[in-house]
């Protein structure tokens, strides 16, 4: 995704909270990772943030180094966060022309 648009912040949004999964996302260039459970976190101020360069971990994750030791994410795994992308362009591109 970053090779073809590397200003976009991606911010993911799991229902998986281990700490291999959360690296595996950041070393693929997301600059977030959030839980679908978190309840108080501001997912809109998380966006805004991510937008701004700042990186956002859920407060229900654990805090070590998501970067260290991560390991890139598998062909099936590159392959749908690949798909989710052009998901993502295809509705951006539909908003402009409707």
């Amino acid at each position: 995704m970053l090779a073809e648009s590397p200003k976009t912040a991606i911010l993911m949004l799991s229902m998986h909270s281990e700490q291999t999964l959360v690296r595996q996302a950041m070393a693929a260039g997301a600059r977030g990772y959030v839980l679908k459970s978190a309840v108080d976190l501001d997912l809109a101020g998380a966006v805004k943030r991510i937008a701004g360069g700042e990186t956002v971990l859920d407060p229900a994750l654990d805090r070590s180094d998501p970067a260290a030791d991560a390991r890139p994410l598998s062909p099936g795994n590159w392959k749908s966060c690949s798909l989710f992308a052009t998901a993502c362009r295809i509705a951006r591109l539909r908003r402009r022309w409707t």
